[in-house]
């Protein structure tokens, strides 16, 4: 009787594995079709959907991503054929719980997302999944009675990365003013922020003062709002409502993410009230320096100390040059740009040695502010992805706040030259939507290609806002592989790589992924399932797929056939699929144990034969449907 195991992609070879895949693949190839958004909002989510904000995640592990709408309500994704998803009705202590605002995270690595809310005062609440979408509230850590994450700030942003590289999530929360809605003229008397260290044990605590990061920020503020002198406090400043104490800067969004290639993830926070945005570099020994003026990343500021009302953020390589840019959605007033404020912005980083930026948006072809017309220009949410499958990255922005018939949402097609092509009504649905703060990009019905979740209303003025899922249908006729990761936990990688990089080379052109920890605007999140595409579908096998753990160490794997998606464990081993509870091929008890097989396209699986060096056992399904 044969003996199997798993064989690394690495070690499957340039024969044995892609010759065989490749003709499979050649055998089969689509003719090509339009690529077309099609609106299925009513038809997937037959109990209604909330126009919110959006985050994806596989939340009871079963290989299908649901969606957290809002904070507090979880969509179940019912998986194939149809994808329909189902609202959760108990899911525990979320529901009824004071927090506005929410992430997703896997505090524990056990493979099932948890989540982080945020809000007012002290609403901070950190939920325990238990496998099946319930959650448990364990925001009190000393088991007084009370939560322990609060801190009496009024909280707008939340995202997650491993900034210490010890396996575990940590958690940066943005804090925002405390008057300005009762009191306009008392805006922009804004707190510090947090950043909450895990632990390990299911707890966090505040690392934000002991690592120097709220002096800084309170160095780049610390004046009393409208006598503009210096203060530490409230008390320094005339009593309010005449006046307040600016403490920190004004923070509306943020985004994890490894601007200097070093491996270390870096953060990057959006603020508001004309303040400039913060780069925190990482310097690896679990230490940040504020570096975003001297890599002109805080925003533009001409020298008159006036930057930009930033609302939302999102990074990505949209040039394909090896290393990470940033696209910055603005709020600017018909007035304020007269005055400065910062338009909405697009900095590509200049890479080594300087790793400085620089905006290219006023030529990059996309839709630019026309102060003349009286209008403000107001985005929130931007978020990049591959729609179109052609081997560069896209974006769709998000625009809310103003009334104008100029102020609809965008989508742009990437031209692979540093421009980019509008095609918000090229592909069937009109996507430009009015009053729209949130977008998220997933294949939530795992056909290849890159479904879009916003909401918003179809007019100005006298239209409600609604929900919208937007399948993509045709994209997938192009080469495209996806790829999901899975950490070994403590002492390696969080459980679903957050923060690691993937970088997919065809044809001596490289692509890189980073799995976020959230973008946009406050709080939101993309499918964590990384989608390449590479244009015109030959079915030639990906050179080289590279993963870049958070620990640093990299794995290779080579020849890798495109169209299938795939999961990559932080042992050096790749399968088809991202269930990794799905059944096995019964393979009439002559192949044991029955390990998930190494590759599978759907027809053939590869395994590798026990004591035979570098042999791989090639299993096909015959007329039956049973596997010779």
């Amino acid at each position: 009787m044969l003996s199997l195991k798993p064989v690394p992609m690495c070690r499957l070879g340039r024969m044995g594995v892609s010759a065989v895949a490749t003709l499979l693949l050649l055998a089969s190839l689509p003719a090509a079709a339009e690529l077309t958004f099609v609106d299925v909002t009513a038809e997937k989510f037959p109990d209604g959907i909330a126009a919110s904000y959006y985050l994806w995640s596989d939340c009871d592990g079963d290989g299908d991503e649901d969606l957290l709408v809002g904070s507090k309500t979880i969509y179940i994704n019912g998986g194939a054929p149809d994808f329909i998803f189902t609202k959760k009705t108990d899911t525990g202590d979320l529901a009824a719980a004071p927090h506005s605002v929410a992430q997703w995270i896997d505090i524990n690595n056990d493979g099932y997302p948890d989540i982080f809310g945020i809000g007012g005062g002290d609403n901070e609440r950190l939920f325990l999944n238990d496998g099946t979408c319930s959650f448990t509230d364990i925001s009190d850590f000393d088991g007084d009675g009370t939560p322990d994450l609060g801190d009496g700030s009024p909280s707008t942003t939340v995202s997650v990365g491993d900034y210490d590289a010890d396996g575990f999530l940590d958690v940066f929360v943005g804090n925002y003013e405390r008057h300005c809605g009762g009191d306009p003229t008392v805006c922009a008397d804004c707190l510090t922020d947090r950043l909450w260290h895990n632990l390990g044990n299911n707890t966090f605590e505040n690392v934000y003062t002991s690592l120097g990061m709220e002096a800084t920020e309170h160095a780049s503020a610390g004046y009393c709002v409208n006598a503009e002198t210096p203060c530490d406090t409230d008390a320094d400043c005339p009593p309010y409502p005449q006046d307040n104490c600016k403490i920190g800067m004004c923070a509306r969004s943020s985004a994890w993410v490894d601007y200097n290639n070093d491996g270390y993830l870096d953060l990057y926070v959006g603020n508001y009230r004309l303040d400039p945005n913060f780069l925190w570099e990482n310097d690896g020994n679990g230490g940040f320096t504020q570096v975003s003026y001297l890599r002109n990343a805080d925003g533009s500021d001409e020298g008159d100390g006036i930057w930009g009302h930033t609302l939302g953020v999102d990074w990505a390589d949209f040039d394909n040059d090896g290393d990470m840019d940033v696209y910055i959605a603005n709020l600017t007033h018909w007035w304020g740009a007269a005055a400065g404020h910062d338009a909405c912005e697009l900095r590509e980083n200049s890479g080594e040695p300087d790793f400085a930026f620089a905006d290219i948006r006023p030529s990059s072809g996309m839709r630019q502010h026309d102060p003349g017309s009286f209008s403000d220009w107001s985005e929130f949410t931007p978020t990049w992805g591959d729609y179109d499958l052609d081997g560069d990255l896209d974006i769709y922005t998000t625009q809310g706040y103003s009334t104008w018939d100029t102020n609809f949402s965008s989508l742009y097609s990437n031209n692979g030259d540093k421009t980019f092509t509008e095609t918000t009504t090229a592909h069937g649905a009109d996507l430009g939507l009015y009053q729209d703060y949130s977008a998220a990009w997933c294949d939530f019905d795992q056909d290849g290609d890159l479904d879009l979740i916003t909401y918003g209303a179809s007019a100005p003025e006298n239209a409600p806002r609604e929900a919208h899922l937007f399948r993509n249908d045709g994209a997938n006729q192009n080469d495209w592989l996806q790829v999901q990761l899975r950490g070994s936990g403590a002492g390696g990688s969080n459980s679903f790589g957050v923060g690691a990089r993937i970088t997919a080379t065809r044809t001596g052109i490289s692509q890189i992924r980073e799995v976020q920890g959230g973008h946009g605007y406050h709080a939101e999140r993309n499918s964590l399932v990384q989608t390449f595409g590479f244009g015109v579908a030959t079915g030639n096998p990906v050179d080289s797929l590279s993963i870049r753990w958070t620990t640093r160490s990299t794995e290779d794997f080579f020849d890798v056939p495109v169209g299938i998606r795939y999961t990559a464990w932080e042992a050096g081993t790749i399968q088809r699929g991202t269930d990794p509870s799905s059944p096995l091929p019964d393979l009439a008890g002559a192949l044991m144990p029955y390990h998930d097989p190494v590759l599978d396209d759907g027809v053939t699986y590869f395994y590798e034969v026990s004591g035979i060096d570098d042999q791989t056992l090639m299993v096909d399904k015959d007329s039956t449907g049973g596997y010779v």
